[in-house]
């Protein structure tokens, strides 16, 4: 009987830190500020860029919008979920690209090869730099050389008149080795 009741009392002091109140977390204080830096950063009426909050009540979850213009990407609209964990800032976010899209840096099922959310986060990084970087995946930040995608990186190194060609091919919704995208242009 005794063993029942401190089982009971466990499963209510874990129940209890598992309903905390989320807005007091850690987590939710550093990504309210770091979602203060980024709308200074980046204005709201930039045209190749575009953060929404889906559940305007959960700030650690949210979507961003690229919109690349001078790149093999243009005309596209690449679109990002980004999902903080409760043990951010110590934890980059967790992003992935929600449609197909063939990059060397983002693999097939949309995880995404980007330093600032692996060996390069560190504990003062910010939701701007791992943004700028998703901007920067579409321009300077693209690497063949560090590919989640193979086929998209060997392309691309080989042959980028063809590389080129394929990327504008799957995002008009295309297929490219077995493989169909969905249409982003």
């Amino acid at each position: 009987m005794i063993a029942i009741k401190i089982k009971q009392q466990q499963q209510t002091q874990q129940n209890a830190q598992n309903n905390q109140d989320i807005t007091q977390t850690g987590a939710w204080k550093r990504a309210l500020s770091d979602q203060q830096e980024f709308n200074d950063a980046f204005p709201p009426d930039l045209k190749n860029l575009k953060i929404t909050f889906p559940d305007n009540k959960n700030i650690l979850y949210f979507e961003v919008e690229v919109r690349p213009d001078h790149s093999f990407w243009a005309g596209g609209v690449i679109v990002f979920t980004v999902s903080i964990s409760l043990e951010y800032p110590m934890v980059p976010p967790k992003v992935l690209c929600k449609k197909k899209i063939f990059h060397p840096n983002i693999d097939l099922e949309g995880k995404v090869c980007l330093n600032i959310l692996r060996e390069d986060w560190r504990p003062v990084s910010s939701l701007k730099d791992v943004i700028f970087g998703l901007q920067m995946l579409f321009t300077q930040l693209t690497n063949p050389t560090d590919p989640l995608n193979k086929d998209a990186a060997e392309l691309m190194l080989k042959d980028q008149q063809q590389f080129a060609q394929v990327v504008k091919s799957t995002m008009k919704g295309g297929s490219y080795g077995g493989q169909l995208f969905e249409k982003i242009a």
